[in-house]
């Protein structure tokens, strides 16, 4: 299933919803993750979330525990050209 620029309607923890675009998706830690960069320019934070996807649905979930966090910044660090040698 192709993600790269799907708009997706994401809500944060109070219920507040926003429009996003997943710009990359990539592989870490076993698994997919999606970047998504708002599509409201006032809204300055973009998300990592990983994917779950069967043949024709996906979900966008949250990063879990600070080992996923860590293998995921790590994986897109080294995906930007940023990661230690």
């Amino acid at each position: 299933m192709e993600v790269k620029n799907t708009i997706v309607e994401y809500s944060d923890l109070d219920g507040n919803p926003a429009k996003y675009e997943i710009v990359m998706d990539f592989e870490a830690a076993g698994a997919r993750y999606a970047l998504l960069l708002p599509l409201d320019e006032n809204d300055p934070n973009a998300r990592l979330m990983r994917i779950e996807a069967g043949e024709q649905i996906m979900a966008l979930l949250p990063i879990e525990t600070e080992e996923e966090n860590e293998a995921v910044m790590k994986a897109y660090a080294e995906l930007m050209g940023d990661g230690e040698n």
